[in-house]
């Protein structure tokens, strides 16, 4: 085993003897030279890598000589192995020169870097060795340091002049309630923040400044003790001795604040809190039953106490203190005593014997309290359950049931009880898988649940041949609180079946409306038909007169005719609106994303190129979307703005807006002009069809399109308005949503 290499804490290995070392590289020189001859066809011209690599090793491992040698050794191999002529340290390439003299250059280089690295890792080693002799060495002192402060029987703790914990034995630890591997190096007013600005900071601060030790006697809330300190000034801060003097004490101080504390909470209570002697005649003042009763202290210590209590229940009062008295049992019973203004407020009076350590009887204790709120609410509690019963029980067709968290009834009453095949005494006290079959529990427990979580749920449920509507929800307590579930159950059988009876009425008066809407639209297609028919007539007939007859007739009569075929041009125009507004009120609404802007420009294109010899400035907001039916709304538009452009027609300077305002929800648009305008008082004919508020010579029109408009806007459920005033132009208000 003496020639096992060795290796360091850091991984790299150590030196070896020399003979070795050179021998590790004449064989690590041969294993190369063997895989270089085996990897020439893949490395082509770059085998002298893995030689370099061979040189960075050794050099490592065995210092600089190892890697020269490696260097020389290797450089013979390829003069000998792969240079031509091979087998032959004769090199005949002068290139094979050259690169030959690379190699032994950077492998030279390389051999000084291994070495220099081995040498630093050499010198590194020897610095943590010697790092960790010092390390042991301090370990072994503040063991020693830490084994003298266990032995002793203070607390100690030492503090940085930064007030860090250095330092804690085993005492400290018990009396503090901490690990020292939680303090060290921790701040102490970090983690004892209860000690800021008391005793114990000043005085720590005042060992710092001044150099000299301190001793006192402090008690700290935190750990309910007492403690007895001794701090001095050491060379990195100061070093406490503490230990715990709470038994020494802790008795006197216990005393002191539980006589304080009782006589705070006679003084502080509501309660009428009083003390009589071993026979039940007071011997000392009670303050608070003065002041409740408004009796003098003279006339209570003389015992006339009863005096305060109302004539109606000293007799019972007196009773039940004479049994406690002979008994010494615990006194308890309800009587109203006097208030200073002379009314009664109702009291529980409660006494409990105070025995000596004999059993003897050494005096009683006792106080009366104020009762008045529980009254009210019991009497307000039988008052609100007389109701709910009255109420519950006369539910119709139905019952009402409250029940706790584990789904337990509390209270049933109901009219339907009976019909249900249930009743109160099946019911109360008991869950509803003792009451009810497995299906229906599985249909309920899940409303009946969500109840307490603050959710209401209705429910129709089949139960005993009906069906009933069952709602589930939550009852709460003044705070808010969830304290049960409540159950309103009605009988719905009849309703359902009416609910049924109606559903088919709807069902075969929608069928009836769909027929006579498609007789209708089969009656207005065949009246326009019909219609058409003479008026084509009409139309044609007068136009063969006057292109026939035109020389013989007179200009009355050419006059005539014209009339009659723009009558017939009407008649066809009006029988087409009142088709198209017939059809609004059967198509179907379809609501989609629609570029209102860009309909309006194309509206306006088409009426300008109707009348181009006409100049209109149109001002249409840009970006105007909304969601609702395309056509629809091209419709409206074409109405709007077509009445628009017609009624500014004989205005000098005509213009058109399209607006709207984006702050509404739904937003409302406007189409303004600076028109022909009307007047207001005939608003409420505006939308109706035929009516008209200018005259054909006027303004033609058939008087449909306002009402075909109209009909639009109620199709999206929304509104339209008009202002207006004659010869001031109209403004119309529309919303394409509810």
């Amino acid at each position: 085993m003496g020639n096992t290499q060795r290796v360091s804490r850091s991984g790299v290995p150590r030196p070896s003897p020399g003979l070795f070392r050179f021998t590790l590289a004449v064989g690590a020189t041969v294993v190369g030279l063997l895989l270089t001859g085996l990897l020439v066809p893949f490395l082509g011209g770059t085998y002298f890598l893995l030689a370099l690599a061979v040189v960075a090793l050794c050099s490592l491992y065995g210092g600089l000589a190892s890697g020269l040698l490696v260097t020389l050794l290797s450089g013979l191999g390829f003069c000998y192995f792969f240079f031509p002529p091979v087998r032959s340290f004769r090199v005949s390439d002068s290139r094979d020169l050259l690169r030959l003299a690379v190699f032994w250059g950077v492998a030279s280089v390389l051999c000084w870097v291994g070495a220099s690295l081995r040498r630093t890792l050499e010198q590194t080693r020897a610095r943590l060795a010697e790092r960790e002799r010092a390390d042991r060495e301090l370990r072994d002192a503040n063991a020693w340091a830490v084994a003298i402060l266990e032995s002793i029987s203070d607390a100690f703790f030492s503090l940085d002049r930064r007030y860090h914990f250095t330092v804690l034995n085993g005492e400290a630890e018990r009396l503090l309630g901490r690990k020292r591997q939680e303090l060290v190096g921790k701040c102490i007013w970090v983690e004892f923040a209860e000690a800021i600005g008391s005793t114990f900071q000043r005085e720590y601060q005042r060992v710092l400044d001044t150099g000299r030790p301190v001793q006192f006697v402090e008690f700290y809330p935190p750990l309910h003790a007492w403690f007895e300190v001794r701090a001095f000034p050491s060379r990195d801060g100061l070093s406490v001795f503490f230990r715990d003097i709470s038994e020494r004490r802790g008795a006197e101080e216990r005393l002191r604040q539980s006589e304080e504390r009782f006589r705070s909470l006679v003084l502080a209570t509501s309660q009428v809190v009083w003390t009589t002697n071993a026979e039940g005649r007071p011997v000392e003042d009670s303050p608070t039953w003065c002041a409740f009763t408004g009796q003098p202290r003279e006339e209570f210590l003389g015992g006339r106490w009863l005096d305060a209590v109302h004539p109606e229940d000293r007799e019972r009062a007196v009773r039940a203190w004479r049994d406690s008295l002979a008994y010494h049992t615990v006194f308890e019973v309800q009587y109203r005593l006097r208030r200073p203004d002379g009314s009664y407020t109702p009291t529980l009076a409660r006494g409990a014997p105070v025995l000596n350590p004999d059993g003897s009887l050494r005096e009683w204790v006792g106080a009366n309290t104020d009762i008045s709120r529980s009254v009210s609410a019991e009497q307000a509690l039988r008052e609100s359950e007389r109701r709910y019963h009255l109420l519950a029980s006369n539910c119709p067709d139905g019952l009402v049931a409250l029940y706790d968290h584990d789904l337990r009834y509390i209270v049933v009453e109901g009219t339907d009880l009976q019909g249900m095949g249930l009743s109160r005494t099946k019911m109360e006290g008991h869950t509803i898988w003792e009451v009810l079959e497995p299906e229906t529990c599985a249909a309920i427990e899940g409303p009946m649940r969500a109840a307490f979580t603050g959710h209401s749920q209705v429910i129709e449920l089949p139960f005993a041949g009906r069906t009933y509507r069952a709602h589930y929800l939550p009852v709460r307590n003044e705070a808010g609180e969830v304290m049960a579930g409540m159950l309103m159950s009605q009988n719905i059988t009849e309703l359902k079946a009416l609910q049924e009876q109606l559903e088919q009425r709807v069902r075969e008066r929608t069928r009836q409306l769909d027929e006579a809407n498609q007789e209708l639209e089969a009656f207005a297609y065949s009246v326009s038909h019909d219609l058409r028919t003479p008026l084509r007539g009409i139309d044609g007939f007068t136009q063969a007169v006057e292109d026939d007859d035109e020389s013989t007739l007179s200009p009355a009569a050419r006059n005539y005719l014209r009339r009659v075929r723009r009558a017939s041009e009407r008649m066809a125009q009006l029988i087409d609106d009142l088709l198209k507004l017939s059809r609004l009120s059967r198509a179907e609404l379809r609501r989609a994303p629609v570029d209102i802007t860009a309909l309006a420009h194309e509206v306006v294109a088409e009426l300008a190129a109707r009348e181009p010899q006409r100049s209109v400035e149109v001002r249409i907001q840009p970006s105007l979307r909304d969601d609702a039916d395309p056509r629809l709304v091209r419709i409206l538009l074409e109405n709007l703005l077509g009445n628009a452009w017609k009624f500014t027609g004989r205005v000098e300077r005509p213009w058109i807006e399209l607006s709207a305002t984006r702050q509404e929800d739904p937003p409302i648009y406007c189409v303004r002009d600076n028109g022909a305008g009307f007047d207001m008082a005939y608003a409420g004919k505006l939308f109706a069809p035929f009516q008209r508020l200018h005259s054909e010579a006027e303004f033609p029109g058939t008087g449909i399109g306002l009402a075909t408009v109209l009909r639009v806007v109620r199709r999206h459920g929304g509104h339209i308005r008009a202002e207006s005033a004659p010869g001031q132009g109209a403004s119309f208000f529309f919303t394409l949503r509810g």
